[in-house]
């Protein structure tokens, strides 16, 4: 049962905030090229998760996505994707190159701390993804050389949706299985949205493919794996001028794996593990005029992997755990100076913080980065 989404109605009652994919400056128009997929693009083309919409961009080389793992010795530094992590890699210019951002702000990576997962994002409380064809450094930092890729969610959503989908490829494998709920109210002066997603995916051995056939049995092409997604938002005016917003992701994945190369001396290779996220942002947005802005936001997000494998035949086991975190906050002011024959002049300054932190077992790692920006856009023309 769908219930039709009344945005506009709720709309006049409170500070919409537009967001710009690589500026600071809100409501302005993007200084570089920008491919957009919105959520009526992923279900016009079937998508359950948004890893399989970006596989299909040209401008991504799919050397990060979950086929390209240590297993199977698939695409570049395939050895770091041990756990069959989704990530994003434009232009392929590698690990740590791509920003993947939810509603503008960082997520803690993947991957032994070099790529974001994004398999752990509901596809149901999508709104749309924007993605950055360009170097942003100059704003977000060095991990955005290669682009941006910038996952907005749905605001103001008023109703509740529900799906249930039954996938899979042709002769070989058992159908892949998920369902999903999205749901949301508002009231004069806020909203709030719910959206929770389950998928069940099954195994696809190496014998029910032609050009696989050979391998010896068991040998998995795509392990089994169950993924949970959690998604919430709220959005309130606290008083004349004055809103707050907050969201909230979490998800668990969990993995079982099994390959048959007797190559290395192991034979049967048993991998199993889990990977969990968490991530919540706050923001204090603050009219102080109507071309004016002033915003406090703060932010927190972890991904915690483990890993368990075992080797028939050979009395070894290994085990590991990873953890990475990317907390921080950001004071920023935007506005118009003054008007042009072309345009408004407009101005955004601010400070940021971020802390992030990798430890492994036998490993534990740090980083702090201040800053403070600013960016001005001078309309040249009409």
């Amino acid at each position: 049962v769908a219930a039709p989404a009344d945005e506009a109605a709720q709309s006049d009652s409170l500070v919409e905030t537009v967001v710009v994919t690589g500026s600071h400056i809100r409501g302005g128009d993007p200084i570089s090229p920008l491919v957009t997929i919105t959520d009526a693009d992923l279900a016009a083309q079937g998508y359950t998760r948004l890893d399989q919409a970006l596989q299909q961009l040209p401008q991504n080389l799919n050397d990060a996505m979950a086929s390209a793992n240590g297993t199977f010795g698939v695409g570049n530094k395939a050895n770091y994707n041990s756990n069959y992590a989704s990530s994003v890699d434009l232009f392929g210019l590698g690990a740590g190159t791509t920003l993947t951002l939810l509603n503008g702000q960082r997520l803690a990576p993947n991957n032994s701390g070099s790529r974001v997962d994004i398999s752990g994002i509901p596809v149901s409380a999508i709104k749309k993804v924007e993605i950055l064809e360009d170097g942003a450094s100059a704003v977000y930092g060095a991990d955005a050389i290669g682009g941006v890729v910038n996952i907005i969610t749905k605001t103001d959503y008023d109703g509740i949706e529900t799906g249930f989908r039954l996938t899979g490829l042709s002769g070989g494998k058992d159908p892949d299985l998920g369902a999903s709920v999205l749901a949301g109210t508002g009231w004069g002066s806020g909203n709030v949205l719910v959206s929770a997603d389950y998928e069940k995916d099954n195994t696809l051995l190496a014998s029910s493919r032609s050009f696989t056939s050979s391998l010896l049995s068991p040998t998995y092409l795509i392990p089994s794996a169950e993924n949970i997604r959690l998604y919430a938002a709220v959005r309130q005016e606290l008083m004349s001028k004055l809103t707050f917003s907050a969201e909230v992701l979490t998800s668990y994945r969990q993995y079982y794996s099994v390959v048959n190369d007797p190559l290395y001396g192991y034979g049967i290779t048993y991998t199993q593990g889990g990977d969990r996220q968490q991530s919540g942002a706050a923001e204090l947005l603050y009219e102080l005029s109507p071309t004016w802005n002033l915003s406090l936001q703060g932010q927190y997000s972890r991904d915690a992997n483990s890993l368990f494998g075992a080797y028939e035949g050979l009395d070894y086991s290994y085990s590991a755990s990873e953890r990475d975190v990317a907390a921080g906050f950001q004071a920023g002011a935007d506005g118009v100076l003054f008007s042009l024959p072309g345009g408004d002049m407009a101005l955004a300054v601010g400070y940021q913080y971020r802390g992030d932190a990798y430890r492994t077992l036998s490993t534990n790692y740090h980083r702090y980065v201040n800053s403070a920006y600013g960016e001005l856009s001078i309309p040249l023309g009409g």
